[in-house]
């Protein structure tokens, strides 16, 4: 069975609620040239959606390494963004705005790829030892048919992505930090050339 990417679009949101098109099935694997965060949606017999998410799945060794350095110097931050409600809520099995669970659910999410020991250079009684043995960053659920079919399915779908689109931008500050910083400054530019064609409009 192929698997495919439902692409989205959204009027006045992150997202679309329209399903658009469906293209390739699309995640950040080790293949990847790049290890920016990525979202998606799993299609199945071409129309029906399988689970939605996002993330960094498996990324080269150097992107992990950003993500241990994070989770060693700042644990709090990585912590924080996990703890985002809707993120909790929808990807996290419900679990309560507390570190230990949010790390629990966090780290059974992704231990298919976890490593069974200590990263090298970490202590073995390091406090946050689960989250340094991860090797993939990524929250996700199963959807049922119910969910996504009908006139509701489409703005189920975007609901979702925008619950997630906290956690993908967290990865992306870690991992391309640079490119981050160039997405703010482009945000800042924009809401300044928006004031000034306003400034002007008073002016006529």
């Amino acid at each position: 069975m192929s698997r495919k990417r439902a692409v989205l679009q959204l009027e006045n949101a992150p997202y679309d609620c329209a399903l658009d098109s469906v293209d390739s099935y699309s995640i950040v694997g080790p293949s990847q040239a790049d290890a920016d965060a990525d979202d998606f949606v799993s299609v199945s017999n071409g129309i029906l959606i399988d689970d939605a998410g996002g993330g960094i799945y498996t990324p080269k060794a150097p992107y992990v390494a950003r993500m241990r350095t994070a989770i060693d110097s700042n644990s709090r931050a990585f912590k924080d963004a996990l703890s985002d409600e809707k993120i909790r809520k929808e990807f996290l099995d419900g679990a309560k705005k507390a570190d230990a669970a949010v790390v629990k659910a966090f780290v059974k999410t992704n231990s298919s790829s976890a490593l069974k020991t200590k990263p090298k250079g970490f202590p073995a009684d390091h406090p946050d030892l689960e989250l340094l043995r991860l090797r993939s960053y990524t929250i996700g659920r199963a959807l049922s048919d119910d969910e996504v079919c009908g006139a509701k399915g489409a703005q189920r779908i975007a609901e979702l992505l925008a619950a997630f689109e906290p956690w993908v931008t967290f990865c992306n500050s870690v991992v391309m930090p640079d490119q981050a910083a160039s997405d703010e400054d482009e945000e800042e530019e924009d809401s300044e050339e928006e004031g000034s064609d306003e400034d002007e409009e008073g002016e006529e």
